[in-house]
């Protein structure tokens, strides 16, 4: 892979592409003390669920961490992930940790994808499945570098959950600047934790001998050395860089004697002391350079506006231990966290003033370069909002498309409030990624504020990628995701394709929605002919969502009219597409097609995973119209298999969301049909639990967590979850109130017990 797509943000078949330069840990290098004591502790610490290295800056995590991956890479490799701020979006964290997996276990096989899981949650789809995959395997370690990265909840929890679910033979090791939100108390109590704190990295007298006088032949004296060591108290990076200002003194001793007695002191005298060893093009390449993410020689050459920067890094990374090289062609550099902080400090005393100007020359590289992720980030920094917006309203469907939705709202949320609400264009995109997130409440928000500008504000265009103007953009929202009202989705769908006439690439997405609104209102034959203008026009627009959709419901609308060959090749069709384009998380239709075309053809039986894996994806992607439908299209195979509970419960569940929405359009009506011929209700419950059945429903009925529940029990949670899902289908409820209502009702549980 090259750099340029190692670094681009979209990667093939949606998902985004692995910046190769995360999964390697940094090279351990000439001049770096092996501590020979700590990495023999971390291969004792693999007996636990997680370790934890939590430590400030410059204790040296990574670099020890490095070193123990760098030892054991013979008998027990080890998977590494560096992370930074993009892994804020749980799909990019996920793709990189699954690939470090992948690397030192390469039987392991995930049949989703983080990018599958559209708007779902990882913890409903793709982690589960990994777990899965890593339960019969050979022990795996994974390193997550600078985990205090990870603001974003979101992502956050996706990996507590995967700690806390993960298999005995799976081990994870965080390096972390601050506390992480992780279940540690827990863990602790169980034995399942080893930590290494500040005083566990601080260098003893001995390591400060070793380093200074042994490794880098300072000749200090003991008075000198012991010095240096109690005013850095030991801290790593103190005297890494102590050492490196003291190669070019003749009087060490005096450096010695004025040497600052706290950290604060010594980082401020001791980075002043490292640019001074080098000449002035170079310190004003490492402090310009400072502002970078990661670093490359024609980046720096856009900072400095001149050439040669290239050939500067490399001589810089052979001497200077704090330029860390990121690839084995010497192409892409970092600085030491740290160090890259006090550069920064450096760059506001020396040129104040000069960081906006630094991130915009950042930003028009990075554009020009195509990694539009970066140039976005630098743009914000370097407070120019219009030029950000302008990016943003160029990718942000490719960001979507890719279930990024976490990067595009983290771009977002870093814009003044007032620029947003200034922007129509940035409310719309707003809107459309609160909608596909399912955040209706802040969707609404960004949709009345578009609607209060002036109209020829919003008539103005093209202003985003493919939109005629931000009102069919609005437009075409509200067509596609109605929030249950099928009527409006007809007359947005039947107005976006005015907007958005026959040529636009969104022109099939309107077709799409008048054609979907027309089928829940029972015009078969209206919604076919708009489907096949969706199909028709889409493919060559490359809208695939709508067309791999289009062709799920043709089948659907085939078999009502009992033709059952294009039944059948419609469905086929449908999930070829979804499986070429990896959009089976995204597109649940094609699949619940699939299991009807299989039922129509007499294998009712072997339509049922189908069916139920297309319901559990519209669960989060579909409209609740659209997911009631397939409920009722489960329930008729249910009906055939004569699985009266599950039927019953399906039924059940169609009901909550029909009487959610403002306007079902013929759905309601089909419901009636099932429910007034559904199986009579068996006035007993429970009569087949299993004594750990009824175990788990007293606790149940109790305050208690499912986590809570497992612990009490000492089973799994999976194990725990796996009891009340068939509590429910016994007892033919949905929720745990009614599992608890019924039990009380059937005399399995009695009131003192509640």
């Amino acid at each position: 892979m090259t750099t340029r797509e190692a670094d681009t943000a979209v990667g093939r078949g949606g998902g985004p592409v692995l910046v190769l330069t995360k999964l390697r840990p940094p090279g351990v290098r000439d001049g770096i003390l092996r501590r020979e004591s700590l990495v023999a502790r971390l291969d004792l610490a693999l007996a636990s669920r997680l370790l934890l290295v939590a430590c400030p800056a410059g204790f040296g995590k990574t670099t020890l961490l490095a070193s123990w991956v760098a030892a054991r890479a013979d008998d027990r490799p080890v998977g590494w992930v560096s992370l930074d701020e993009g892994d804020n979006d749980p799909t990019v964290l996920w793709a990189h940790v699954i690939e470090a997996i992948r690397g030192v276990c390469p039987a392991v096989r995930v049949f989703a994808a983080p990018e599958d899981a559209g708007s779902a949650p990882l913890i409903s789809r793709v982690l589960p499945l990994l777990v899965n995959s890593l339960t019969d395997q050979s022990p795996v370690t994974v390193v997550l570098d600078d985990y205090h990265r990870l603001t974003n909840p979101v992502s956050r929890d996706s990996v507590a959950w995967f700690l806390e679910h993960a298999p005995p033979t799976f081990r994870l090791v965080i390096a972390t600047r601050s506390e992480p939100r992780l279940p540690l108390a827990v863990l602790r109590a169980r034995g399942e934790l080893a930590e290494l704190r500040p005083d566990d990295l601080r260098f003893s007298l001995d390591e400060a001998e070793a380093l200074l006088n042994g490794l880098l032949g300072l000749g200090l004296t003991a008075p000198d050395v012991e010095s240096l060591f109690e005013r850095t108290e030991g801290w790593p990076a103190g005297l890494y860089l102590a050492a490196k200002s003291l190669e070019g003194k003749s009087d060490r001793h005096e450096f010695v004697a004025r040497f600052g007695a706290s950290n604060r002191h010594v980082v401020d005298l001791l980075v002043d002391e490292v640019l001074n060893t080098h000449e002035p093009d170079m310190q004003t390449l490492m402090m310009r350079a400072s502002i970078l993410e990661r670093i490359s020689g024609p980046l720096c050459d856009a900072l400095l506006e001149s050439s040669g920067s290239a050939t500067k890094l490399a001589d810089l990374a052979r001497s200077n231990l704090f330029l860390i090289p990121l690839d084995e062609e010497g192409e892409w550099y970092r600085f030491h966290r740290l160090f890259g902080q006090l550069l920064r400090v450096q760059l506001a005393r020396r040129e104040p003033g000069s960081e906006p100007g630094l991130h915009r020359r950042a930003s028009a590289w990075h554009r020009d370069f195509g990694t539009t992720d970066d140039a976005v980030t630098h743009a914000i920094d370097a407070g120019d909002h219009a030029v950000a917006a302008e990016l943003i309203s160029a990718v942000w469907i490719r960001f979507c498309n890719a279930c990024r939705h976490e990067t595009v709202r983290g771009w977002l949320r870093r814009f003044p409030e007032n620029a947003v609400h200034a922007d129509p264009r940035l409310l719309l995109v707003h809107a459309w990624v609160s909608s596909i997130c399912a955040d209706r409440v802040e969707a609404a928000r960004c949709i009345l504020l578009i609607e209060g500008k002036d109209s020829d504000t919003l008539s103005d265009g093209p202003l985003l990628e493919g939109f005629a103007s931000v009102e069919s953009g609005l437009t075409l929202l509200k067509a596609t995701i109605p929030w249950g009202d099928v009527g409006a989705m007809v007359d947005n769908g039947g107005r976006a394709a005015v907007l958005e006439p026959p040529g636009s690439p969104w022109y099939p997405v309107a077709c799409w929605a008048i054609a979907v609104g027309s089928y829940l209102r029972g015009d078969l034959n209206g919604a076919d002919g708009w489907f096949a203008d969706s199909i028709f026009y889409g493919v060559p627009a490359g809208q695939w969502l709508t067309t791999t959709s289009a062709l799920g419901y043709r089948s659907l609308i085939a078999g009502e009219h009992g033709r059952m060959d294009d039944q059948r090749e419609h469905a086929r069709r449908a999930v070829e597409m979804a499986d070429q384009h990896r959009i089976n998380g995204l597109v649940g239709i094609a699949r619940v097609a699939l299991g009807v075309s299989l039922a129509a053809g007499g294998r009712p039986g072997d339509a049922l995973a189908p069916l139920q894996h297309g319901i559990t994806t519209m669960e989060y992607r579909g409209q609740p119209p659209e997911l009631a439908n397939a409920l009722l299209l489960l329930a008729r195979v249910l009906k055939t298999v004569g699985d009266s509970e599950m039927l019953t419960l399906t039924i059940k569940q169609a009901r909550s969301i029909i009487d959610s929405c403002p306007d079902p359009g013929a759905v309601g009506d089909r419901l009636a049909v099932l429910e007034r011929h559904r199986p009579a209700r068996s006035a007993q419950y429970g009569d087949e639990l299993t004594e750990r059945e009824l175990e788990v429903l007293r606790l149940l009925s109790g305050p208690h967590a499912e986590s809570d529940i497992a612990g009490t029990l000492f089973v799994s949670f999976n194990t725990v979850h796996t009891h009340i899902r068939a509590i429910y289908r016994k007892l033919r409820v949905s929720s745990r109130a009614e599992a608890i209502d019924h039990a009380l009702s059937a005399g399995l549980l009695s009131e003192d017990l509640t």
